[in-house]
């Protein structure tokens, strides 16, 4: 998440696909000029090519780079301690201090209709890999940051580039403060924000959580637009059913009312004057 590095990653070695791709564990390793070699770790996806990184600006563009320059192959995964650049939506600043987990996904799509919806998807998708740490007290805040009893624990970037070849790949950004400091991140929210480690008592093992998040989001990014499960699902974790909510979208119109839940294409559904208004999907809370 955030803005480019001084260097894009590349791909000199990539580790191997297939069938055989599990026999290789430790072994092979996902080669990054300019950086250490490290060996694909366990877990899903087992033959995706992981990139660990003391501090980079930006795991999202680093992404994006490699995928442009036609160095990326299969799904990989970049990882880092801190960014200096992170952002979220609209070019908001996400900070991203050590002891957090700070990833970007980046899978090829079957399919371009697999971008309708992805954002709702992988909010959904994250939010269930944190409820196995603390239940049901982690919700989500449509469309795509996870609250813990209101604050913000997670948030999530997603994009879109395209390879060399015109195919299509889905970028995804998290955030997730795990056993960094909240108290250190920048005042601005309406609540403070929290991390695992605060709401546990203890700390959580950042492997562990990467795994969690990175099947979490496996199982949602392939998936084409927003089926009833999907809604449903976003639907039992929506955090603010009841409660007054104004958004605001692209282009500067405001919409206000109680939220009742979503509609069934995904959007907020409002109700304001006795009506029922649905909010347009690029909408942010105001």
């Amino acid at each position: 998440m955030g803005s480019v590095g001084s260097s894009p990653a590349s791909i000199d070695t990539p580790v191997p696909r297939g069938k055989n791709a599990g026999a290789h564990r430790g072994g092979e390793v996902a080669r990054i000029r300019g950086m250490s070699a490290i060996p694909a770790p366990q877990g899903y996806p087992p033959d995706a090519a992981r990139i660990r990184l003391a501090t980079t600006t930006s795991t999202n563009d680093l992404a994006k780079a490699a995928i442009q320059a036609g160095e990326a192959s299969g799904v990989s995964v970049w990882v880092a301690a801190t960014q200096t650049g992170g952002r979220g939506r609209r070019g908001r600043r996400w900070e991203a201090p050590k002891g957090g987990l700070w990833l970007t996904g980046a899978w090829p799509l079957a399919s371009e209709a697999c971008l309708a919806g992805l954002g709702l998807r992988a909010g959904v998708g994250v939010c269930d890999a944190l409820r196995e740490f603390i239940g049901d007290r982690a919700c989500l805040k449509w469309p795509n940051d996870v609250l813990i009893d209101g604050r913000k624990v997670a948030g999530i970037l997603c994009e879109s580039v395209p390879d060399p070849g015109g195919s299509r790949w889905a970028v995804i950004g998290v955030g997730v403060n795990a056993n960094n400091d909240p108290g250190g991140l920048p005042d601005g929210l309406r609540r403070s924000p929290t991390a695992l480690r605060e709401e546990l008592g203890r700390e959580v093992d950042l492997h562990d959580l990467e795994e969690r998040v990175l099947r979490s989001l496996a199982g949602v990014v392939g998936i084409e637009g927003t089926p009833r499960a999907i809604i449903d699902r976003a639907q039992a974790m929506l955090f603010g059913i009841g409660e007054p909510l104004e958004s605001v979208d692209a282009r500067g119109e405001c919409y206000a009312g109680l939220l009742l839940g979503l509609a069934p294409d995904g959007r907020l559904l409002l109700e304001s004057d006795g009506e029922r208004i649905c909010v347009p999907l690029d909408a942010e809370p105001a």
